[in-house]
């Protein structure tokens, strides 16, 4: 037996999945198949309006086909999923591409594999864009192949599906904290699912508390002329210290937008080691927050911050320690 520890391939076997669905819809593979069915004239045509001369002499002495690098609106519309394809090749984040900007208004293209009537239009507008992207590519690498392109897309897959992989860490953390608090609450609670839970407070209002997204959970009281927000809670599921001031950075920018709703409260819950960063650093990085806390002791029923935390919830909720009479 080995002095050392096995190392986990737990994240290397789910990227390995993931390639699996990727490479059917956004690589190679899912372009030419879409080729195939396209009339050659069109190509052709969409090459002279949307990819520059230089490139096409350039990618021609490469002996690489222009659609290779460059987004034709004759491709998107026969199979608008390969828009990720495009992206992909670009190493432009999901996030940054759909949630900036207005290329949001194109999303569905790449996740439903549709085009909507109302972008159908802005289509070659797209292209237009993301013909310039393709030229600084071109003009910023010094060969072009068909392994380089591919090779530049599995280096941003395997962003990609990271993020996907911190986006679930970050779910399961905000359903810990939704389970924890309606261990707190059990008594008043009239209704509870996967996603939300609803109470009867003092004042025999329901309040939900519900996961939700930017913010991670929220706190709501149940008015007959509108809902009283009470509460926003971004969980930061994440351990690694290294990104911990990234993280920060977004709960920050969710509780802005959660301020501007109306919660009062917001606050932030870490998942890093409680004597790693001072909430001093934390308050200056998101002024925004009300509270910090630590998850690990959150989940620890015996710690201060578990009671305190608990305590502002009964409170905000209207909800007494003593069990309801239903």
């Amino acid at each position: 037996m080995s002095e050392f520890q096995v190392l986990p391939a737990h994240s290397q076997i789910a990227f390995y999945y993931g390639l699996k669905v990727m490479r059917d819809q956004y690589l190679s593979i899912a372009l030419d198949q879409t080729l195939k069915n396209l009339e050659p004239d069109a190509i052709t045509r969409d090459i002279k309006e949307f990819v520059p001369k230089p490139a096409r002499s350039l990618l021609a002495t490469h002996a690489v086909r222009e659609e290779r690098l460059f987004c034709l609106p004759c491709v998107i519309h026969a199979n608008p999923r390969l828009l990720g394809y495009y992206r992909l090749l670009y190493g432009i984040s999901q996030k940054q591409f759909y949630d900036q900007g207005p290329f949001g208004q194109f999303k569905h293209l790449e996740i439903t594999g549709k085009v909507a009537v109302r972008v159908a239009p802005r289509i070659d507008a797209l292209c237009l864009s993301l013909s310039g992207t393709a030229m600084q590519l071109v003009d910023g690498i010094d060969t072009v192949s068909q392994e380089i392109i591919h090779e530049l897309q599995i280096m941003a897959i395997g962003a990609q599906l990271r993020g996907g992989a911190n986006t679930l860490i970050g779910q399961e953390a905000a359903k810990q904290i939704k389970e924890l608090i309606t261990d707190a609450v059990r008594p008043h609670v009239i209704e509870d699912t996967d996603l939300a839970v609803v109470i009867n407070n003092s004042s025999g209002r329901k309040v939900v508390i519900q996961i939700a997204s930017d913010p991670d959970l929220t706190i709501t009281e149940v008015l007959l002329s509108a809902n009283r927000p009470l509460v926003a809670i971004e969980v930061k599921g994440g351990r690694d210290l290294s990104n911990v001031h990234n993280r920060i950075g977004e709960a920050e920018k969710s509780h802005q937008k959660a301020r501007a709703a109306g919660f009062p409260e917001c606050w932030t819950i870490i998942n890093v080691r409680p004597d790693a960063v001072s909430l001093e650093v934390l308050a200056r990085e998101s002024p925004s927050s009300s509270r910090f806390f630590h998850l690990s002791r959150l989940l620890d029923i015996s710690t201060t911050e578990y009671r305190d935390f608990i305590d502002l919830v009964r409170s905000v909720a209207s909800v007494p320690d003593t069990p309801a009479m239903f």
